[in-house]
């Protein structure tokens, strides 16, 4: 039995997918890479199921889940030798949307080109916060 509260999102980060390549040696020596989050969704340890009474809740009613839409931003990807990324440090890239009713949103591949490294943990806010949080942004 799971209650409504101990459905977990788990976004699976498949890895996080670098693609490191050198960009043309004549422009630049730095390396770059891009990354590509996929989000999945699961309850009580399996895929989350979509409008099918799959659920019970700590008082035994059954439930389901329809659909979930929210916002992850201020991603930034941390290195142990101190170097942080912040990706989409401009304007509107530095948030993305995702809701389960529409599938291209499970994927967000970054535009950002992310220089080269051993990059060990990510954190984000899930949710907009602060200043960035404004009516009609998005």
């Amino acid at each position: 039995m799971i209650a409504l509260r101990h459905v977990v999102l788990v976004l699976l980060l498949s890895p996080v997918l670098f693609s490191c390549n050198k960009e043309d040696e004549k422009n630049s020596t730095k390396a770059v890479g891009r990354v590509v989050f996929q989000f999945e969704h699961y309850a009580d340890g399996a895929p989350l199921i979509l409008n099918e009474m799959a659920y019970k809740s700590a008082a035994g009613d059954s439930f389901e889940v329809q659909e979930i839409q929210y916002f992850l931003s201020d991603f930034t990807l941390h290195s142990a030798s101190g170097q942080d990324f912040h990706i989409g440090e401009d304007d509107r890239k530095f948030a993305h949307y995702i809701d389960t009713n529409l599938p291209n949103t499970n994927t967000w591949q970054v535009d950002d080109s992310i220089p080269a490294g051993d990059y060990d943990a990510l954190s984000f806010v899930f949710g907009i916060v602060g200043e960035k949080n404004t009516p009609y942004r998005y």
